[in-house]
């Protein structure tokens, strides 16, 4: 599966699986999540939405047709990644 870098704020890659029909969308904040059962037209408005007859931005499309319309499942989530790291002092 090949990740394209978006230009958006928010968002910092997608990536489309024709075959699972998965949508994999990375965000700035380093959050990762699978949408299942995203239909491949979907994903081809999405990775376009800002070349001209696009909708206007990556973050305006995905809030407008995919948060809250695809189950999803939260792949990697760096808040909890630093959980993991021992705290400054504490090693001995």
């Amino acid at each position: 599966m090949r990740h394209h870098a978006v230009d958006s704020s928010n968002i910092e890659s997608i990536s489309y699986s024709k075959k699972t029909r998965m949508l994999t969308v990375e965000f700035a904040s380093g959050s990762i999540y699978q949408y299942r059962d995203v239909p491949y037209a979907v994903y081809l408005r999405f990775l376009n939405a800002r070349k001209p007859n696009g909708y206007g931005s990556h973050g305006e499309y995905f809030a407008a047709f995919i948060r809250g319309k695809y189950t999803f499942h939260l792949l990697d989530d760096p808040a909890d990644r630093s959980k993991d790291l021992p705290s400054a002092g504490t090693g001995r």
